[in-house]
């Protein structure tokens, strides 16, 4: 499987997750480039239902970076978080594209749901 544009350090961390647990971790590609991803969800960030802790030690790089997105330096946090806020969207086990993640512990959460 090729990661495309990924460096040999990232595939090997990914790699090296898989074979720890192939049903738990997995990467998929991501088909819109971060600006395309990022306007699906801004909806989540105007109304207010972000919250980042106040005194996270990396809270003011990232501030940085999401007031000079997409022109800025630096935009792979960006990226993750419109990916992640395109999965809490979704509201399904599986993350969208372009996410790699431990979903088990969201499986089963949604597996009880079912149940109730």
């Amino acid at each position: 499987m090729s990661f495309g544009g990924y460096s040999r350090c990232v595939e090997g961390i990914i790699w090296q997750l898989r074979n720890q647990d192939p049903k738990r971790y997995f990467y998929i590609k991501p088909i819109l480039d971060k600006a395309s991803r990022l306007q699906k969800v801004p909806w989540m960030i105007e109304l207010g239902r972000i919250f980042l802790p106040k005194d996270a030690p990396w809270l003011p790089d990232f501030e940085r970076e999401l007031r000079y997105f997409p022109i800025g330096k630096y935009s792979d946090q960006v990226d993750s978080l419109s990916q992640a806020l395109a999965w809490v969207q979704l509201r399904t086990p599986r993350p969208p594209e372009g996410m790699f993640v431990s979903f088990a512990r969201r499986t089963q959460e949604t597996a009880d749901m079912a149940e109730d």
